[in-house]
């Protein structure tokens, strides 16, 4: 099944079960892609992703790609034009999102573009949607390589066994990861895969961690209820008065005001 709704500057599609397209480029386009049940195929500037629910990935401007989805799969996409939404620039393109409320505000901004009587309404439902999305963007998304360890950037790095390191920082990031097993993992000694590891994505390993785990605190403050006590447990700091001082030294504000500043 296909849902698609444009408004000539806002463009909102919903494929659900077996879906494939060719692969094709938005000039002048900005794309917001979510699997909001199961997983998605998804090829892009060469490169193909397993996106699982809930992993959001950009399309920019003139990047080509397509996707397919199987059956019991369904995925959100948003394109905004040029003239609704600058491109993000300095950012990774892959970023966590939370999968239902991703389906709930999909569906608001559907209604508000469907209900909108007159362009004065439309103008208005497309400026919710431009909000929100920013606001998703600005909560999820890694900065920009050299400043931070993504994706994006560590696709483009040559060693296999130092993209397989960055693989398991990335699943085991809110745990405790010595060196010496990401060492082993790139094959380097301890000293060796520090240095490679720095020269690659412009970060210690001990950096990315820290920075991973800001980046999700940022989005469980902003998206869930969760007690700062709770998040700093679930993402592996040793103490609440810990994740303080990295929280407040990372983003200027405490976790209690970050969110105040910052709730949707």
């Amino acid at each position: 099944m296909k849902l698609e709704m444009t408004t000539g500057r806002l463009e909102l599609y919903k494929y659900e079960e077996s879906y494939v397209n060719e692969p094709h480029r938005h000039p002048d386009w900005f794309q917001m892609t979510i699997p909001v049940r199961g997983a998605c195929e998804f090829t892009q500037s060469g490169m193909t992703y397993r996106l699982a629910e809930g992993e959001a990935l950009i399309q920019r401007p003139e990047e080509e790609h397509h996707f397919r989805t199987g059956p019991g799969e369904s995925v959100l996409i948003v394109k905004l034009h040029g003239s609704l939404l600058p491109v993000p620039e300095n950012r990774g393109n892959r970023f966590d999102v939370n999968p239902a409320e991703a389906a709930e505000k999909f569906g608001v901004w559907t209604s508000e573009v469907i209900n909108s009587r007159n362009d004065e309404s439309l103008r208005a439902a497309e400026s919710r949607v431009v909000h929100e999305v920013s606001r998703m963007l600005e909560a999820g998304m890694p900065p920009a390589p050299g400043h931070a360890a993504d994706t994006y950037l560590i696709r483009t790095i040559a060693d296999p066994h130092l993209r397989d390191a960055w693989d398991y920082i990335r699943a085991h990031y809110k745990s405790a990861i010595p060196v010496e097993t990401l060492s082993a993992i790139a094959l380097q000694s301890r000293y060796h895969f520090i240095r490679s590891f720095k020269a690659a994505t412009g970060l210690t390993p001990h950096q990315t961690i820290l920075k991973l785990r800001m980046q999700e605190a940022r989005r469980l403050l902003i998206r869930t209820s969760e007690t700062v006590t709770a998040i700093s447990a679930g993402l592996g700091f040793s103490s609440a008065s810990q994740f303080y001082r990295s929280f407040l030294k990372d983003e200027g504000k405490t976790p209690e005001q970050y969110r105040r500043d910052n709730r949707i």
